[in-house]
């Protein structure tokens, strides 16, 4: 004989049935228009203990029991079959016995016993408990350099939560940005990372279904872009008194350099000038007769090393 407990909006049915001829007890199954009566335990380490499917839902995921010696809650995805009591806090005390309604949002409404209580039944609800993941394209980086960041949000059995769904990226205690879940994965680009080692986290925010969760922080490390000075005299040699313009250029491959150069000769400071395009140029007259040791040095910025 067979029973039909549970049937979806796509028509799916689900339920129990007794086993070939010759074999006692009976099988959870799924019956559906195209492919007729699936026996949920065959090719799995359950086939050869009873099972009952109770209820599915419309993403075709499908609760019951199994028989193992004793009744194990089961769902049924299209990963295989899971005992649920494998999924749940461990220590928390629950031994589940049975799962009898899933919904459109994967709850769960269960039978369980207090494990070293009296054989009394609660009922209960189970709402999949998200992780998430996160990870940096473009690790170590430079100042003013795009980075990528991808939260990856997602139950191991039952999968990811709902599209449009929020991820918070936040570094510390400063919001980056905030996307939205697309098949479980949210992406940021964010350029604004000041130098410096930079501790990163993903926070899905959750909702009335699912608690929010949060990533591990990673360690994105921004470095400061190399430079190069060179320094160009206009006249050189010149005569005493003579005007003569001095031009540094602080080459990176970064943006353009910002802050000063300090022009020298020998230990005494001539000026210090401010970069404009990366260029700082001091005109003088105040050069001593004799050999000159003139040098520009870059004393750098947030971005740039000196």
């Amino acid at each position: 004989y067979s029973i039909a407990l549970g049937i979806n909006n796509t028509g799916q049915v689900v339920g129990a049935s007794t086993r070939v001829p010759g074999f006692a007890g009976y099988h959870s199954f799924l019956w559906t228009q195209a492919g007729g009566m699936q026996d949920l335990t065959l090719g799995t380490p359950w086939f050869d203990f009873n099972s009952l499917a109770n209820a599915i839902n419309d993403k075709g995921q499908i609760v019951g029991k199994i028989f193992a010696p004793f009744f194990h809650a089961a769902l049924w995805t299209k990963d295989g079959v899971h005992d649920l009591n494998e999924h749940i806090a461990t220590g928390s005390g629950w031994l589940l016995d049975e799962a009898t309604a899933i919904n459109k949002v994967r709850q769960l409404t269960v039978t369980a016993l207090k494990v070293g209580g009296n054989s009394q039944i609660h009922a209960l609800i189970l709402s999949p408990k998200m992780t998430t993941t996160l990870i940096s394209w473009r690790n170590p980086s430079f100042v003013g350099q795009a980075i990528g960041l991808k939260a990856t949000v997602t139950n191991p059995i039952q999968g990811p939560p709902p599209n449009g769904e929020s991820v918070v990226f936040m570094s510390g205690i400063t919001v980056l940005g905030t996307a939205t879940l697309h098949n479980g994965v949210a992406h940021l680009r964010t350029s604004t990372l000041a130098a410096g080692t930079h501790p990163i986290e993903a926070m899905y925010v959750g909702n009335q279904n699912y608690n929010k969760a949060s990533s591990t922080a990673i360690q994105q490390l921004v470095k400061k872009w190399s430079t190069q000075t060179t320094l160009a005299s206009s006249l050189n040699p010149s005569n005493y008194g003579q005007a003569i313009t001095l031009t540094a250029t602080v080459l990176t491959q970064g943006p353009s350099p910002t802050g000063r150069i300090v022009f020298r000769n020998g230990a005494n400071i001539i000026a210090s000038v401010a970069l404009t395009g990366g260029v700082a140029t001091l005109k003088i007259r105040s050069l001593p007769v004799g050999m000159n040791s003139v040098t520009a040095s870059y004393q750098g910025s947030p971005a740039s090393l000196p």
